[in-house]
């Protein structure tokens, strides 16, 4: 089954979001849902931090820490990604799009990101999701955008969160991915090989639009998700505003000895 998302514009491409507050200002988190923590992953041998530039020199530089067992393969990771320039694309995380991975090889390791957006300035408009897309180098005027990130087992963020993930498993055997918001757990979802699993955070009216979804609460705001997986889920309320507030994920695979699963993944902002 396609991981996908369409891009505004004519560009087609993944999924994911994302809103981002201040790195001073204090995590308030309370949930309505319990979920049951994962088993820590074993620790990942290698680790190399990428500077990404964006678009435009006042927007600065994301730090993009990648890790993995494999050193070839985070070599080639980190040297494709220097090849890039951050690019946001107004997005709909629902809909489907040929995939685009900014590295792909035969590693069978598992790659880890964290986030660290505490040099980047975004300039994003309210009220609108962007997905995070990594925009080619290349004195070709033709545009090259990768749209995801091949053999995720986990992500983190720091001086900003997601508004939304994609998840596209390409672990061949049943694994379990857990999304946190600060450091509580709201959701959790098992995936079979091939499963695409799209998670998104919003705030809105709370009757009777809501009804029927998760909530929890995030910097004294309630805030609510929706999980679709294989595109389809119920419809969103309206209205409704995307709201930024996941900030880690784990894949976990119980019939492996480092407990890691991997899967596309895709990221979203929220202006």
């Amino acid at each position: 089954m396609k991981n996908q998302i369409a891009w505004k514009g004519g560009v087609a491409s993944l999924a994911i979001s994302l809103i981002f507050l201040s790195a001073c200002k204090k995590e308030e988190i309370t949930t309505k849902q319990s979920n049951s923590e994962p088993k820590e992953q074993a620790a990942l041998t290698y680790s190399s931090v990428a500077k990404i530039y964006g678009e435009r020199p006042e927007e600065g530089f994301l730090n993009l820490t990648v890790s993995s067992n494999d050193e070839a393969y985070l070599k080639e990771y980190v040297a494709k990604l220097e090849q890039t320039n951050i690019a946001f694309q107004e997005a709909d995380p629902s809909q489907d799009a040929k995939p685009n991975p900014v590295a792909e090889s035969d590693s069978k390791s598992g790659v880890a990101f964290h986030f660290d957006w505490s040099n980047y300035h975004f300039n994003l408009q309210k009220g609108k999701i962007y997905a995070l897309a990594f925009a080619k180098k290349s004195d070709s005027k033709a545009l090259v955008l990768f749209n995801s990130m091949a053999n995720c087992i986990n992500f983190s963020v720091s001086s900003g969160s997601f508004a939304a993930v994609n998840l596209y498993s390409t672990f061949k055997t049943g694994a379990t991915w857990y999304l946190n918001s600060a450091s509580t757990g709201f959701y959790h979802r098992t995936l079979v090989y091939h499963d695409n699993l799209e998670v998104r955070t919003f705030t809105a009216p709370t009757s009777p639009g809501t009804n029927g979804f998760g909530s929890f609460v995030y910097n004294s705001t309630t805030v609510y998700y929706r999980p679709r997986i294989n595109y389809s889920s119920p419809e969103m309320p309206t209205p409704y505003t995307d709201y930024g507030s996941i900030t880690s994920g784990t894949g976990y695979a119980t019939l492996t000895p480092d407990n890691i699963a991997t899967a596309n993944a895709t990221f979203y902002v929220a202006g």
